[in-house]
């Protein structure tokens, strides 16, 4: 490799495990002081899934999908953390059609990658749907109060996502992610 060629950064299965670990880590430490610092939490965690997702993905328009995928995460943490019980995730759903459907628009009205706008589509509404994750949990805090129940179930997460980092067939990771992840949430508590 010359000095003016740089290999295209790649951003690996690993680097994304870990990244997601230490997001579960900050949601829950997040938890613990007080809802507002849960909701800041979870929407910096969104805007960083916006972020990154493209990039994850290699695919065009990263600026404008960006946007497209992480404020529709902002806007549903935002939504679970001040909306009146009980209706907690009443409105993620709203946010996260209106973030496909800004997905479906940004690929119309682009111009460059046709031939990767399939991928591009479905990558980005999965990227949608990653960065409104945070109003469960938040939902979740408000639900019963009790943290340890949210500790716990970042755990069992956890497990799964460690259990999806290893590189064996599909049929295999998907059952055993499962077991794993329901057997270490009661281990935990």
């Amino acid at each position: 490799m010359t000095a003016g060629v740089q290999a295209p950064v790649r951003l690996g299965s690993w680097v994304i495990g870990l990244a997601g670990i230490a997001g579960l880590g900050v949601i829950i430490a997040g938890v613990y002081p007080s809802r507002e610092a849960l909701t800041a939490v979870a929407v910096v965690i969104a805007l960083a899934v916006g972020v990154g997702w493209p990039h994850f993905l290699r695919i065009p328009a990263k600026k404008t999908l960006a946007a497209v995928i992480g404020l529709p995460g902002a806007g549903a943490a935002l939504a679970a953390s001040f909306v009146p019980a009980p209706g907690y995730l009443d409105w993620t759903p709203g946010f996260i059609a209106l973030g496909m459907m800004a997905v479906f628009v940004v690929q119309l009205i682009r111009g460059t990658g046709q031939a990767q706008r399939l991928e591009s589509t479905l990558g980005c509404c999965a990227g949608v749907l990653l960065s409104c994750l945070g109003s469960g949990w938040i939902a979740g805090a408000r639900f019963t109060g009790v943290k340890e129940m949210l500790l716990v179930a970042a755990i069992s997460a956890a497990v799964a996502l460690l259990a999806g980092l290893i590189r064996w067939p599909d049929s295999i990771i998907a059952p055993l992610g499962i077991v794993l992840a329901g057997l270490a949430g009661p281990l935990a508590g």
